[in-house]
């Protein structure tokens, strides 16, 4: 690369001469991939450690069989050229949570197996919790400039709020037994501090479950209080050894009778075996037999939700020779555009906004619970969905052949609907 360099003499004449740049390797490229690199790696991008980077290169020397030898201020030009500038950190938490390598992944998955079902003509039932305040009023009111309107005195204040847990789907609107709504507790901050997972448990079991027809793929968030693991997982996953053994004698586990004169002879497990010989059988041994346990009667661990569903679809199946096949489905995480119960709840609050005008606790209740009857029309279900959809196109669309193939190569071939 050649660049002209202008001398300006005392005597105000100008002369040109042109000086050979001694490296002219074309850095555009090995930049955009070592800040990428960075990026993923979680190191801080700076001019040096992109020194560092570039010193080190490889494919510099692979492709030019040389050493780049520039320095910092190289690297800094050659940025500003190509319009790479120094820009503000994102400050978006849900962008960079949405944008994580892990979770890219996770959507992946959850888009494909969403197909999955909908090529099946599974019944999609959309779950999410809410609030509305007493406070909710619209900002601005009409006003001939002399007069205030309605003036909002209380902007500022939050006010009392209810909670909303509730479910719904295209084809079958709000499902009108599911809904609760309780008071909020204002000192625990906002819905999601105002319910535990033994409250929305019991919703599922009682409220929701016998209420959705069969064959339905129950969709919620990965809100901690929904992904809590059931109690046999967490002695599989952190137990201490009276758990293990516990398991392991309900589980009817077969052990080698040893010091027998028939060694091949098996045994069930029992606790006075362990407390006779509480040596032999330790912690590492009992998990062991725990690992032998799983694979033999193939354990897997669950989620509560998943134990409570298999459950009523075998309760079902027994009372009435109907495979329910209900199952549960989590969305990807800081992806609320994915479930269109978000936009039903938008068209709430601003029902509640714009016809709140006693700022009234139970008012505001009165106008929620109204609106989801308004709601309650196929066309305005589908509408949201269709929406949905949208945004689903959009992240198939942005997903490489790559990532779908890893992806769905967490799929178990034999996993069946039922079993999710």
């Amino acid at each position: 690369m050649n660049l002209d360099i202008e001398v300006v003499p005392p005597c105000g004449q100008v002369i040109t001469r042109k000086k050979k740049r001694e490296n002219s390797i074309d850095l555009l490229d090995e930049l955009r991939q070592t800040i990428i690199d960075m990026v993923l790696e979680k190191i801080p991008v700076e001019l040096d450690t992109i020194y560092d980077r570039l010193m080190h290169s490889n494919q510099i020397k692979d492709e030019y069989e040389e050493k780049w030898t520039g320095c910092r201020t190289t690297i800094y030009y050659y940025m500003q050229y190509y319009g790479i500038t120094y820009r503000p950190r994102i400050t978006n938490y849900y962008t960079s949570i949405r944008d994580s390598e892990f979770n890219l992944s996770t959507r992946n998955v959850y888009i494909q197996r969403f197909r999955d079902f909908q090529d099946q003509n599974r019944q999609f039932v959309f779950i999410d919790e809410s609030w509305v305040r007493e406070t909710d009023i619209n900002f601005k009111a009409w006003s001939d400039g002399k007069t205030k309107g309605l003036e909002n005195t209380e902007k500022k204040k939050k006010g009392r709020a209810w909670v909303f847990l509730a479910a719904g789907g295209p084809g079958i609107q709000w499902v009108r037994e599911s809904i609760k709504i309780w008071k909020a507790d204002s000192t625990k901050g906002d819905y999601h501090g105002n319910c535990d997972s033994e409250l929305y448990h019991k919703w599922v079991k009682e409220a929701l479950l016998p209420n959705v027809p069969y064959n339905s793929v129950l969709i919620h968030d990965q809100a901690s209080y929904h992904r809590k693991i059931s109690d046999e997982t967490k002695i599989l996953r952190n137990g201490n050894k009276e758990e293990f053994v516990d398991y392991l004698v309900a589980n009817k586990f077969k052990v080698l009778k040893e010091r027998h004169d028939r060694p091949d002879q098996m045994i069930t497990f029992t606790k006075e075996m362990y407390i006779a010989d509480t040596k032999h059988y330790s912690k590492l041994r009992l998990k062991n037999m725990l690992e032998e346990l799983k694979s033999k009667k193939n354990l897997e661990e669950e989620k509560v939700v998943n134990k409570l569903t298999k459950e009523y679809n075998e309760h079902m199946k027994r009372e009435t020779g109907i495979d329910y096949c209900i199952s549960f489905l989590e969305l990807p995480v800081a992806h609320p555009e994915l479930n269109p119960i978000e936009l039903l709840w938008g068209q709430i609050k601003k029902y509640v906004r714009k016809h709140n005008l006693e700022r009234n606790l139970e008012a505001v209740k009165d106008l929620a619970i109204e609106y989801t009857k308004i709601q309650d029309n196929r066309q305005m279900w589908d509408n949201t969905f269709n929406h949905s959809l949208k945004y689903y196109a959009y992240w198939e669309e942005h997903c490489t052949d790559h990532d779908l193939k890893e992806a769905t190569s967490g799929i178990k071939e034999n996993e069946t609907a039922g079993s999710d």
